[in-house]
């Protein structure tokens, strides 16, 4: 059975998506945790939910596409504060 928490603080994400969540938690996104590892991020209005995969060490090209969607998404764009590079 899967689990769900809310993710009330970024540093409860996995370090690679920690700069992204903490940008998205100040903007209003809810996050909630997936008993598996995976995250699921509800935008302020409703619209858009997004799930990332379970962070894998060494797995980057799962990390990269993943924040690719969150950068359509409008979350961790260059020069915003709490963007990565």
């Amino acid at each position: 059975m899967n689990t769900i928490s809310d993710v009330t603080h970024w540093r409860e994400l996995p370090r690679d998506l920690r700069a992204v969540g903490r940008e998205a938690l100040e903007a209003g996104w809810r996050l909630s945790r997936r008993g598996g590892g995976h995250v699921v991020w509800f935008s302020p209005d409703g619209v858009t939910t997004i799930t990332t995969a379970a962070t894998v060490p060494g797995r980057q090209r799962g990390l990269r596409n993943d924040l690719a969607l969150l950068r359509r998404a409008g979350l961790g764009r260059p020069g915003r504060a709490g963007a990565p590079g």
